[in-house]
């Protein structure tokens, strides 16, 4: 999320490097995704002025969408289900081609742990 805003197209045209940062992103009441994305980006900007003012190595990974296995079982009519989390539900969504894919850019949190 810090990387780019919904829509943010990258500076080069072709794909998003350490250069690209969301600058579309807003705070607005009325879109909780907005102001999560511009929460993400304003804390990444925070920690790398703190990094520099303090003159600390710092090194992130900023992966626009991060998932992996549910952590618990939750019980659910018909049994258990995996998992009630918006972003389980929507990669579900996804693969059952019941809603458009938002994104391409993600990443098991596994790999980034």
């Amino acid at each position: 999320a810090a990387v780019r805003g919904s829509g943010q197209e990258p500076l080069n045209g072709k794909y998003y490097t350490h250069q690209d940062w969301n600058t579309l992103s807003k705070l607005d009441e009325k879109n909780w995704g907005s102001c999560y994305q511009w929460s993400k980006a304003e804390s990444e900007r925070v920690a790398w002025d703190m990094a520099k003012e303090l003159n600390l190595p710092m090194t992130s990974i900023c992966p626009s969408f991060v998932f992996g296995p549910p952590t618990e079982l939750i019980p659910g009519e018909g049994g258990f289900k995996l998992s009630n989390s918006y972003s389980i539900t929507l990669v579900g969504q996804w693969v059952r081609g019941d809603s458009p894919v938002q994104s391409r850019l993600f990443v098991d949190i596994r790999d980034v742990a």
